[in-house]
């Protein structure tokens, strides 16, 4: 009985594809329209995750590789030297990396960088640390949840 079924389930395939393959125009524009309205629901799925607060940490890392690497480490081994390591930087004070040559206004700021206080200092860093060296900011929200997501996900 198993193998009828078996059999008649291949039969059953095989008579699907061969009918794909007769209306193969039509498939195709049906495979290229799934796959646009694919692509337009993972962007809106994206969208739709930063609107309930649900940060992306492989997104943070493909971030933080291409806009902060060439300054920070958030990987031991991986990145630049001009800025502090980043490797832990969620719940540790400003300006308390060992051997690294902070600003003075870094050094007097104090702060434990929380989720909440990166948030603030990297939407406009001269502003709220009048005198740092960090000159970039990350205008976009989105982009700093997920990058503050990827920092806490980094550990010493």
């Amino acid at each position: 009985m198993v193998y009828a079924l078996a059999y008649l389930a291949e039969k059953k395939a095989d008579e699907e594809v061969d009918a794909v393959m007769k209306n193969a125009g039509s498939f195709a524009i049906s495979v290229a329209i799934f796959a646009g309205s694919l692509v337009f629901f993972t962007g809106s799925a994206h969208r739709e995750a930063h609107a309930a607060g649900a940060p992306d940490i492989e997104r943070g890392h493909d971030y933080f590789d291409q806009e902060c690497s060439t300054c920070h480490q958030a990987i031991k081994g991986e990145g630049g030297d001009q800025g502090p390591s980043l490797i832990g930087v969620v719940g540790r004070k400003a300006g308390s990396v060992p051997g690294f040559d902070y600003s003075k206004a870094i050094k007097a700021f104090g702060k434990v960088w929380t989720p909440e206080q990166l948030n603030t200092f990297l939407a406009d860093p001269p502003t709220v640390v009048p005198g740092t060296k960090m000159s970039i900011n990350v205008g976009d929200a989105g982009d700093r949840a997920d990058l503050i997501a990827f920092l806490a996900s980094t550990k010493k």
